[in-house]
């Protein structure tokens, strides 16, 4: 299986099938709320990783996770970036690999062309699940 995470606090984890592209689970970030403000959830996140995934360090799974950028202010881009090393640290420290992709990298390749990236990307998420609740 593929699993792609949105980091970000309205982010979100989608476990994909190598072998249909069928999704085998979609979760929101786990966010919890700690020393004023709100923060991923590490250890939330590991049971949901390790639900998809018994064997996640040495298993079949790649993770993909969308680096920082684009964001549309430095509030944004701090959070964003906060986030991605929480799941970093949380993943790297059990032996997972992440393999680290930019917003433009994957929105080539499926939603070429030009106007509101979100609005092309749910777009064409509705097109290949059109069973999900985006």
């Amino acid at each position: 299986m593929i699993i792609g995470i949105d980091n970000g606090m309205s982010g979100g984890i989608c476990a994909i099938s190598k072998h249909d592209g069928s999704i085998i689970a979609c979760e929101k970030m786990p966010i919890k709320f700690a020393h004023g403000s709100n923060e991923v959830d590490t250890v939330e996140l590991m049971i949901i990783l390790n639900s998809l995934d018994d064997n996640l360090p040495s298993g079949g799974t790649n993770i993909v996770i969308e680096k920082p950028g684009g964001s549309k202010s430095a509030t944004a881009a701090k959070s964003m970036s906060g986030c991605l090393h929480a799941i970093r640290g949380a993943l790297e420290s059990r032996g997972v690999t992440l393999h680290r992709i930019t917003p433009q990298s994957w929105q080539k390749v499926l939603i070429p062309g030009k106007g509101d990236t979100k609005e092309r990307a749910l777009a064409k998420a509705k097109e290949l699940w059109p069973d999900e609740k985006w």
